[in-house]
């Protein structure tokens, strides 16, 4: 045969039975107990789950060795007070309607009558299981009371609050601002109802700003902002606002100790080339703002790109020009990131030479000449779609073709004898094989004349002439776009004393008199071949559209004039 299993509730069972009987014989108000313990009233004589029930009696003993409750069936787990005549206890949840029993040292006393259990409320779970003071939380549970939000009491350890709405399954309660941060239990009390315990709950103190780094840096660039218990996520980013000073910040991410933003950039010219920054403010939907800084001190510097100089003030079509500042972008692969502009149209990137401190180019050939041409920078900023414009420089642009120069590319050849007066493209490199870079040998009055095969004289940018005599000259037809004042450069020599004279006229034929002349002498002898000076003849206004520069020799005697340009800049005085 199977032996039956003695348990505590077994014995407990048959104790219940055998008092029943002798219960029968005893007064109503009192039960039997073997140590003369017994329950003599209760109150209240009904309640939920969680409320305070007073038990009177005798011999019920003492704290440290206090006898078990029962609620019917279901034993109370929360005393309040304990004494050998009175016991305070909370009705345990999952208790029923019955009597109520003491039970101490296999000793046990029973009430008279039964205590009516009411069905009340429960708590299930709360909607997070940890949250910021201040947060909005929702705690379900069943059979809530309807009541008042005002008469519903929410315990977070030791700070209380009221609830700010209450249904039949659900709370909702904002986090006290009293609370301390950590681990706490929550409770619920129906006011004048029912008490109820059960949740853990943890409180996230509160965030705060502790640093930021970099403390300067360019508009666009990374910034982070170190601190502690930060609010949101990645997935959370467009409820984060990142304030410097006045000027959004891009934020890029979060977490709980990190946000990293990209520096603000104006959308206005800042004289400066700097912001400072004095108070940086993290502003979140439906949040308290955190503040760093107290207004007063600079805590962050923008740095913003600003130019400083143009170089030169004044030059010509082809000439450098050279922009310094502070603070420009890093250059990105063939300066995409730089947009640099001249009288409103923008410069090639790709003939650019740029730095963080310096942008080169020259200017191209499109550019419009004038006087108070606008100069100016827009870089495109780290920030997808986000630039910032420099103040505006003004030059002095002049008609040029190359460098500050306008070469004389288009060349008509009179003599006025007969004779070889040979006009050659000059190059040092060619200096001692004329022959080979021969433009025009004149033979004749008429200006017939032969040139190598396959050779276009338009191309020709620096010339040199050679062996003239006296009376012969030569004629340039020039396309000026600018009326101003032009100079007429060239390096000459001979041993003898030769002039050279120049005059100017609407046509090739039509000349008047001499402007300006110059000796070329150098030295006597053979050198007199080869030692050039820099000579310099003034051409005086000339006027927009078609110009014809004659340049005459006064007399014979040999010699040669070389690297012939004209410049709309005044040169150095020469030799």
């Amino acid at each position: 045969m199977k032996k039956m299993k003695i348990t505590y509730f077994n014995i407990f069972a048959i104790c219940l039975m055998v008092m029943a009987v002798f219960s029968s014989c005893k007064d109503e108000n009192e039960t039997v107990a073997g140590n003369g313990m017994e329950i003599t009233g209760f109150t209240p004589e009904q309640g939920y789950s969680s409320n305070e029930i007073t038990i009177t009696g005798k011999n019920f003993g003492t704290e440290e060795n206090r006898a078990e409750v029962y609620f019917n069936e279901t034993v109370a787990t929360e005393f309040i007070s304990y004494s050998d005549t009175e016991i305070k206890v909370r009705v345990p949840v999952g208790a029923s309607t019955g009597r109520i029993s003491v039970l101490k040292d296999g000793n046990y006393a029973f009430s008279e009558k039964d205590f009516t259990y009411l069905e009340g409320a429960t708590l299930e779970s709360i909607s997070t299981n940890s949250s910021y003071i201040g947060d909005e939380i929702t705690i379900t549970g069943k059979n809530f009371f309807d009541v008042e939000p005002a008469n519903v009491k929410v315990y977070f350890g030791d700070a209380v609050t009221t609830a700010t709405s209450v249904s039949e399954t659900e709370i909702k309660v904002n986090v006290p601002q009293d609370v301390n941060a950590g681990e706490v239990n929550i409770s619920v009390e129906f006011v004048g109802y029912q008490t109820l315990t059960g949740l853990v709950f943890n409180v996230i103190a509160n965030p705060q700003i502790t640093g930021i780094a970099p403390v300067s840096g360019l508009a666009g660039n990374d910034v982070t902002i170190t601190g502690q218990n930060f609010y949101g996520a990645d997935e959370e980013l467009s409820n984060i606002h990142v304030f410097f000073g006045e000027y959004e910040a891009v934020v890029k991410s979060v977490n709980s100790t990190q946000i990293k933003v990209q520096a603000p950039v104006s959308d206005s010219y800042i004289s400066d080339g700097y912001i400072d920054i004095k108070k940086v403010t993290i502003k979140y939907d439906g949040r308290e703002d955190l503040i760093l800084g107290d207004g007063t001190t600079a805590i962050y510097k923008i740095l913003l790109p600003k130019l400083t100089s143009v170089s030169p003030l004044s030059l010509g079509i082809g000439d450098e020009l050279t922009i310094t500042g502070e603070n420009f972008y890093e250059p990105s692969k063939d300066n995409l990131n730089i947009h640099v502009f001249v009288a409103d149209n923008e410069i090639d990137q790709k003939i650019i030479t740029a730095s963080t401190s310096e942008i080169k180019f020259n200017v191209p050939e499109d550019i419009a000449t004038g006087e108070n041409i606008e100069v100016y920078v827009r870089f495109d900023t780290p920030i997808s779609g986000k630039s910032y414009t420099t103040d505006k420089q003004q030059i002095n642009i002049k008609a040029s073709a190359w460098s500050k120069y306008l070469f004389i590319n288009d060349c008509y050849t009179f003599t006025t004898s007969s004779g070889g007066l040979n006009i050659n493209e000059y190059s040092v490199a060619n200096e001692s094989n004329n022959n080979s870079y021969r433009i025009w040998n004149v033979t004749s009055v008429d200006g017939l004349n032969t040139q190598p095969e396959g050779y276009d004289p338009s191309n020709a940018k620096n010339f040199a002439i050679w062996d003239f005599k006296v009376g012969e000259y030569i004629v340039f037809k020039l396309d000026i776009s600018s009326q101003e004042n032009y100079w007429l450069e060239f390096e000459g020599t001979s041993p003898n004393q030769v002039n050279v004279s120049v005059s100017c006229g609407t046509d090739g034929s039509n000349f008047g008199s001499n402007l300006d002349t110059v000796s070329i002498f150098s030295v006597t002898g053979s050198n007199g071949y080869k030692t050039y000076n820099s000579k310099v003849l003034s051409l005086g206004i000339l006027q927009s559209g078609l110009n014809y520069v004659k340049v005459e020799f006064s007399n014979a005697g040999g010699g040669c004039i070389r690297n012939l340009k004209i410049t709309n800049t005044e040169p150095d005085s020469a030799e």
